[in-house]
């Protein structure tokens, strides 16, 4: 059976997911099976990533990011951060490239699962096909701070597990005493630290044991600010809270929070916080029709963009440093840290 057609039928097999009350009930005995499915997918892609480098790949090792061709729906043509176009990346055919979510560091590609029981799936940097898995226990992920390692939140059915994965490899994963309904906001190997967030709260964790290190810290008067959409950096050394018109954004540093309860910088709560710079100097924020970079330690404003109306795309921060990739429905920008920006058609 080709992709295409193993693509379908995972639509007639897992298009009706029960809701995941309903799954908790069965998912403790699906867990032996996801496991047996597990240790196939290692013994069979485990090791290096497939033979025959596709001529057109990127450089193995070099920075870049990533624009959809618009003659090829399942290729990705990559740029460096000066701008220059390097190579691209042909995925399979039943990969839908809008839920890639590439490494900053280049290393490779994760597929998001689109519902419950749905596969997830991991890539190289040339867009080999690394690993698949339908792991009913899955929830959510984020690239860790070394660019290699994915940070994992499943569910038992008996509160949340956290660890990491690396395709070809037995996942690494400790209980927690937490539920299961927060997403993977960052994780640090360096550090050993995980951090979760919903819409309404936010909890930090040990990556290594699962130990709630601060948390769950709630929306409110009482517990603190609105939590709104939390923004963390890459290496889970700081993050946000409020702004998005609910409360003063703030700007946390995670290794204060096991003894002290104070943000180390705010700004205006008009502002939706959307990413740090990958050297976690910069803060990107929206006022709705442009975004300003803020040296968010000083308040300063670094660089002011103004939004064009298709520019509803994600902001990718180049990693280890203070340049930012603006997407739009026409290509995307590069803005470098003194803001300039370069348009990537």
């Amino acid at each position: 059976m080709g992709k295409g057609s193993q693509a379908e039928a995972r639509c007639l097999i897992f298009g009706t997911v029960q809701p995941r009350e309903q799954r908790r009930l069965v998912v403790a005995a699906l867990l032996v099976v996801a496991a047996v499915i597990a240790s196939l997918g290692y013994a069979r892609l485990g090791g290096p990533a497939p033979q025959g480098l596709p001529a057109d790949a990127p450089p193995h090792g070099v920075q870049v990011f990533y624009l959809r061709d618009r003659a090829d729906p399942h290729r990705l043509e990559a740029y460096d951060w000066k701008g220059d176009r390097r190579g691209s990346v042909k995925l399979p055919n039943w990969v839908p490239v809008s839920r890639l979510r590439p490494s900053p560091k280049g290393s490779g590609f994760m597929l998001d699962p689109s519902t419950p029981g749905d596969y997830a799936a991991y890539f190289d940097w040339a867009g080999r096909t690394l690993f698949e898995t339908n792991d009913l226990a899955f929830v959510s992920q984020a690239w860790a701070d070394d660019g290699v390692h994915v940070c994992l939140l499943a569910d038992t059915g008996s509160g949340a597990l956290i660890g990491t994965r690396t395709p070809g490899q037995p996942d690494r994963m400790v209980q927690t005493q937490l539920t299961s309904d927060y997403a993977v906001a960052a994780c640090s190997l360096r550090t050993d630290t995980f951090i979760l967030s919903a819409s309404n709260r936010l909890a930090i964790l040990g990556l290594s044991n699962g130990a709630v290190i601060r948390g769950p810290i709630e929306s409110g008067p009482v517990e603190g600010p609105t939590i709104g959409a939390v923004v963390a950096t890459a290496d889970a050394a700081y993050f946000t809270l409020g702004g998005n018109g609910f409360d003063k954004g703030s700007v946390w540093k995670v290794s204060d929070l096991a003894r002290v309860g104070s943000p180390v910088a705010s700004f205006d709560a008009s502002l939706q916080p959307i990413a740090f710079s990958g050297d976690d100097s910069l803060l990107v924020v929206s006022n709705g029709t442009s975004l300003q970079a803020l040296e968010w330690r000083s308040g300063k404003v670094a660089w002011t963009y103004d939004q064009p109306a298709d520019a509803t795309g994600p902001v990718v921060a180049r990693p280890d440093g203070g340049d930012f990739v603006v997407y739009g429905s026409d290509g995307a920008v590069l803005i470098h840290r003194d803001g300039r920006a370069v348009p990537i058609p």
